[in-house]
């Protein structure tokens, strides 16, 4: 069997740069769990390797996805900002008490975007098992509603993540050229993340999600590389 060409397949159809991320997340999501499975069982050598990364790479949404301003990474090297500037902080409650707030909704926002993620690949399955016309399958249906209302919630709890992170960077967070210290760059805008924005925070979620996948993808594929 030509893994490079299975795996370089199951990328073919995000090089349309139509290709809607949200709309068909179960496809996606068996997508990269077989591309990440051929490569991490070593299933191709250095050069096919290196051929998949080059797909990668020319991607459409791993190119807005690099081009992102908000990422995990940088989300997560705010806890660095505050600490570099905020050097006394265990000796201050307040300080001390802002800090954990913001790591905890760091973590919970990368909780919660995979969660969503993962809960749209439920609906998306779901609906594929549901006649659209009739929708006699009344299991199925409710089973539909419920999951909307879970993916209601984690699209609020996302939202929430992203305000209160803003809120203590704005608060404990301060340019520092000297120091490297930038969070307006690592950080949307207060009018990005409101109700009325829903629909593109989803995206970026998802984006998000399919993103570090696939840059894991690369880390495994340049592992091949390296050991070769």
């Amino acid at each position: 069997m030509n893994y490079e060409l299975e795996a370089n397949s199951s990328l073919e159809l995000m090089h349309d740069p139509n290709f809607d991320i949200i709309k068909i997340p179960a496809f996606i999501e068996s997508m990269l769990k077989q591309t990440e499975k051929i490569i991490k069982e070593q299933q191709i050598d250095a050069k096919q390797a290196k051929s998949i990364i080059k797909r990668i790479e020319g991607m459409p949404q791993y190119q807005n996805y690099q081009k992102q301003k908000v990422k995990m990474d940088t989300l997560e090297s705010l806890i660095q900002d505050f600490d570099n500037q905020n050097p006394d902080c265990q000796n201050n409650q307040k300080l001390t008490e802002a800090r954990k707030t913001m790591v905890d909704h760091v973590d919970t926002l990368e909780e919660n975007i995979n969660d969503y993620f993962e809960i749209l690949v439920q609906i998306d399955r779901a609906n594929k098992n549901t006649n659209n016309f009739h929708k006699e399958d009344w299991e199925i249906t409710e089973k539909l509603i419920q999951l909307d209302g879970e993916r209601r919630e984690k699209h609020d709890a996302i939202l929430a993540d992203l305000n209160i992170i803003n809120q203590l960077v704005k608060k404990h967070i301060k340019p520092d050229p000297k120091k490297n210290i930038t969070p307006d760059t690592k950080l949307f805008e207060d009018n990005e993340i409101t109700n009325e924005n829903r629909t593109a925070i989803g995206q970026w979620a998802c984006d998000t999600v399919i993103g570090e996948k696939l840059k894991k993808i690369i880390g495994e594929a340049q592992n091949i590389i390296e050991r070769n």
